[in-house]
């Protein structure tokens, strides 16, 4: 949905048109905008069928792009009374709203999408993190998506002037490598104070040609679901405080998403299964659960390399959002 406001459609429900025609069925989805006025609305088809829970979805291959949309390029409705805000029923605190630039003339915003054999040069910055001695230190356990979010945050803490808190990466393929080994040293050892784990990029994305991974196929459902099983009852057993989990990014429609069959299965039907994972776990097992999807769910297709939220308002606003996570106020010197 694109007006004075961005969001994002969600929570789809199947429901039957009647009694008496069983096979026929609707779909009713669910937005939250803070305000009244007109809409424009865009739908796009990513799979003809549901994703299974035990099913092999490496050759699944995503609708063309060019076909994909299931709405016209002007389709827009009325929105003339506001709701409660669905989308923070399972969350503790609401996060807010992405509103449209003043300077934008009014005109749908429809998804983005990496032809193949669009790639260009991505740029491969890594910011070095400063580890000296700072009275709270967060560490966000990941790979490159988690080094992009503690430049973000360092971000926010050079603006404000901070002395005493800094963040800093750890790199994480796989939930399969936090063990008690990597909790110990690499958590325990860095005296973290906050430690936010992400690990699912690598779980369905294309692994790095040359990497040790290479080749390595896309981390089914069950399997993915021991892995972070497995890794919180580590962190569990351990003397590690301090640790949440936060939601896997979406990631753009990309080249490599796009061909059939797909070399990189990071694409919203497969990281809403992933991030239901972490949800579930998380509330059963106790754990403490970031999910960011509010701030990155509307603006899912604007990363500038169709895959890292960097140095753009998505970044800057979940960071944000992080921070006041992860600190208290009187805690910022």
């Amino acid at each position: 949905l694109s007006g004075e406001y961005v969001s994002i459609v969600q929570n789809w429900t199947r429901l039957p048109i009647n009694d008496t025609a069983e096979a026929l069925s609707q779909l009713v989805g669910h937005y939250n905008v803070p305000s009244k006025g007109k809409y424009y609305l865009e739908i796009i088809g990513l799979l003809c069928n549901d994703l299974s829970w035990d099913g092999e979805y490496k050759h699944v291959c995503l609708e063309d792009p060019s076909y994909m949309k299931l709405t016209d390029d002007w389709a827009h409705i009325y929105v003339d009374s506001l709701g409660a805000n669905e989308n923070t029923l399972d969350r503790d605190v609401v996060i807010g709203h992405w509103k449209m630039s003043n300077k934008v003339v009014s005109m749908p915003l429809q998804t983005r999408y990496q032809p193949e054999g669009c790639r260009g040069n991505k740029d491969e910055r890594v910011m070095a993190a400063n580890e000296a001695n700072h009275n709270i230190l967060l560490c966000f356990v990941g790979l490159s998506h988690a080094r992009e979010m503690a430049a973000a945050v360092n971000l926010w803490l050079q603006k404000w002037n901070t002395s005493n808190i800094n963040a800093v990466s750890v790199d994480a393929q796989f939930p399969r490598l936090v063990n008690r080994q990597f909790i110990q040293s690499k958590i325990i050892g860095r005296k973290c104070t906050r430690t936010v784990i992400a690990a699912g990029q690598w779980s369905v994305g294309r692994t790095p040609p040359g990497s040790k991974y290479a080749g390595l196929p896309p981390t089914q459902f069950p399997q993915y679901r021991d892995e972070i099983h497995n890794m919180i009852v580590d962190l569990q057993a351990s003397d590690a405080n301090g640790i949440f989990l936060r939601s896997i990014h979406y990631n753009s429609l990309g080249d490599v998403k796009l061909t059939c069959p797909p070399q990189d299965w990071r694409h919203p039907a497969v990281i809403d299964q992933l991030n239901m994972i972490i949800k579930n776990l998380t509330q059963s097992m106790g754990v403490q659960f970031i999910d960011t999807s509010q701030i990155i769910g509307p603006m899912w297709d604007t990363a500038g390399d169709f895959c890292h939220y960097r140095n753009d308002d998505v970044s800057s606003s979940e960071a944000l959002y992080m921070l006041g996570r992860l600190i208290q106020k009187e805690s910022v010197l």
